[in-house]
């Protein structure tokens, strides 16, 4: 969401914001220990009902607090929490994401940090993680600086992330993979980036428990990726996993094999792919154009 860096973090923007992310549960900020936004939110928030202050300087911090209060036993577990990130860059790895929890990135620039919030640690995955589950993620970047995936998440059920950006180095192809999943049932990608890596969006089989159930990707994007934008292993399997106005496409590196679904497991509806072969495997191809002419 836009802001007026000058206006300042007031009352009057916390009330903005929490009103567009509602929270059903608790709510939860995040912004840099010793900034500007962090001292003005640190004026406004007061301790909940339970004691605990609602302000954090470190992602992983606020994410420890959300999963330490989820009681598994319950019918809802989740509590409806939201934790708002304020705009800039975490050199932070994260090894937990917060279950049944929305985590909200505030401002627009989800590449750089200036005005947006991005992950960016020296060195390692920004995240890697066994399973998330029952999540929301919006308006957050993830850049890894070395060979690891932007985004590494083992098993990802019953997630959306929305406008989120999974990227390596700036153009370069070191980093492995700009987002992998191994287990990924009933989750949707919108509006996702996935850029500077050796592959996109890679969907990979580790055993026989693993499967891409229900999945829908919908214009989302990879560029300049070395090898494939979004990628299958073989032996996985689900149904119903639909792939929407999505482009997979060179933007200066030429890539290998651009759509490699070597499970053929995804239906592509309305979907653009160039590279030295635009497209292999796939359950189905309606109205979607590899390397300019009509797949069919």
């Amino acid at each position: 969401m836009p802001h007026n860096m000058n206006v300042g973090y007031g009352r009057n923007w916390l009330q903005t914001i929490m009103s567009k992310y509602p929270a059903h549960g608790k709510s939860y900020f995040v912004a840099k220990t010793g900034t500007v936004p962090y001292n003005q939110i640190a004026q406004i928030l007061i301790p909940d009902g339970d004691g605990d202050v609602r302000l954090f300087g470190t992602i992983e911090a606020a994410i420890t607090a959300v999963n330490a209060d989820i009681n598994w036993s319950n019918s809802p577990w989740a509590n409806g929490d939201v934790i708002y990130i304020l705009p800039g860059t975490y050199a932070e790895n994260l090894t937990a994401l917060p279950h049944g929890c929305a985590m909200i990135g505030i401002g627009d620039d989800i590449r750089d940090g200036q005005y947006g919030v991005v992950i960016q640690p020296a060195s390692g995955d920004p995240v890697d993680v066994s399973a998330w589950i029952n999540g929301y993620m919006e308006n957050i970047g993830f850049i890894s600086s070395s060979t690891n995936p932007a985004f590494d998440a083992a098993i990802l059920n019953n997630c959306k992330l929305v406008n989120c950006f999974f990227s390596g180095a700036a153009e370069s192809t070191t980093a492995t993979e700009a987002f992998v999943t191994n287990d990924c049932v009933k989750t949707t990608l919108k509006d996702c980036w996935a850029a500077n890596a050796t592959i996109g969006f890679r969907f990979e089989y580790v055993d026989g428990g693993d499967s891409i159930s229900y999945l829908w990707m919908e214009n989302c994007r990879s560029t300049y990726i070395a090898t494939s934008g979004i990628y299958t292993s073989t032996n996985l399997v689900g149904p119903h996993s639909i792939v929407q106005d999505c482009q997979f496409m060179g933007s200066g590196q030429t890539t290998t094999k651009q759509i490699d679904d070597n499970s053929s497991i995804f239906d592509f509806v309305r979907c653009s792919a160039e590279g030295t072969t635009a497209t292999e495997g796939g359950r189905s191809y309606n109205g979607c154009y590899g390397n300019g002419a009509l797949v069919t």
